[in-house]
């Protein structure tokens, strides 16, 4: 289980991402935003979202995972576990 202070940091990160990739705004993030609702949501955006968030968080983020995760909050969690599992 993931303690709220791990996810907050997370989602902090992620959120800056997000907002570089799509092109909006940090505030529009929210944690149950849904990728295929933020615009600019072409498959190149998508990789270069798990590019970055490889790099960022020194995971490895299958891409079937990435296109099958449906929200900012999956996407978060998913990381933050991959972090623990290190």
């Amino acid at each position: 289980m993931l303690n709220a202070q791990e996810e907050s940091a997370v989602r902090e990160k992620l959120t800056v991402i997000l907002a570089e990739v799509f092109k909006v705004s940090e505030s529009s993030i929210k944690p149950d935003s849904k990728l295929s609702d933020l615009p600019n949501g072409e498959s190149i955006n998508i990789i270069r979202m798990i590019a970055l968030i490889e790099r960022t968080f020194d995971v490895v983020l299958p891409t079937f995972v990435a296109f099958h995760m449906d929200s900012v909050a999956d996407i978060t969690r998913e990381i933050a576990m991959m972090q623990r599992a290190r």
